[in-house]
């Protein structure tokens, strides 16, 4: 019964596809991700205030955002399309943690709806 239910939510989470190639009718799922909400906090802890070395495309350098010195704020930006401020990490969290009360409280509720029947 899991796998159904995860994949979708992984290959549509941001990681994968990206979240301009998702097709109007699978959005939803983009939203409903929990992956999509971790996978922005991960990011962006572990890319913000990085500095990447000198990137030169004359030697054989990926540099998508041009010459010189790359920063891990603009990459998320730019390249991953999330914002680096604080906001967006609170309402990551914040969302992350209703998605978890919900399941506490619906597992809560199936288990007490078996035991009155069962």
């Amino acid at each position: 019964v899991v796998p159904p239910l995860i994949m979708p939510q992984l290959i549509f989470s941001g990681f994968m596809v990206r979240p301009e190639n998702i097709p109007i009718y699978f959005k939803w799922l983009y939203y409903t991700s929990f992956f999509q909400y971790s996978f922005q906090v991960l990011l962006i802890d572990q890319f913000q205030g990085f500095q990447f070395a000198d990137c030169d495309p004359l030697s054989g350098d990926f540099c998508p955002l041009g010459f010189g010195v790359q920063s891990g704020d603009i990459w998320i930006e730019k390249v991953m399309g999330y914002s680096v401020d604080g906001a967006a990490v609170l309402q990551c969290w914040t969302i992350l943690t209703a998605m978890l009360l919900a399941l506490i409280l619906s597992g809560y509720w199936v288990t007490k709806l078996q035991a009155k029947t069962g």
